[in-house]
């Protein structure tokens, strides 16, 4: 089985955020944000994507990182994560990558942590869940920037 990365955005962008809970995005409706999808390709070619990146609020400072994925899947592939963290970085430019957690979101706060995001800031009653915690992350703070991404990796590059 393959994973591969997406970066079409019509593929990708509704599965995310289906996932994410999103109805009206008008950032993705006016061009405004980007989505990287990651593909599940199985032996008999039979196509499924599994996580799906999406980044909106881009000011050319900053810009907020949301993911989805499906639940079970092994989704968290180095390529993919490097391409995820190259795209802000390295196209964009910015100097932060935003992520908004609420506090009973416990999963989501280890995720972050775990992708090297650093707590920045709480903000009560910001949350349906009581606190809004604002994660943040620079490039230096970034350990995915230099992985390789091999050209076989890419969805539509086979």
């Amino acid at each position: 089985m393959k994973k591969l990365i997406c970066l079409d955005g019509a593929r990708c962008g509704p599965w995310t955020m289906e996932r994410l809970g999103v109805e009206d995005f008008v950032d993705w409706k006016s061009g405004l944000t980007q989505c990287i999808g990651l593909i599940e390709v199985a032996e008999d070619g039979t196509e499924r994507q599994i996580a799906g990146v999406l980044f909106n609020e881009f000011n050319h400072a900053s810009i907020q990182m949301h993911v989805a994925a499906e639940p079970g899947a092994r989704w968290m592939t180095k390529e993919y994560l490097g391409f995820c963290f190259r795209y802000p970085f390295v196209q964009c430019r910015v100097k932060k990558i935003l992520g908004y957690v609420g506090s009973k979101n416990l999963q989501a706060q280890r995720f972050d942590t775990h992708l090297g995001f650093r707590e920045e800031a709480r903000i009560v009653d910001a949350h349906q869940d009581g606190e809004l915690i604002i994660y943040s992350m620079t490039a230096d703070q970034c350990r995915w920037l230099n992985i390789p991404i091999p050209e076989e990796v890419m969805y539509g590059k086979r």
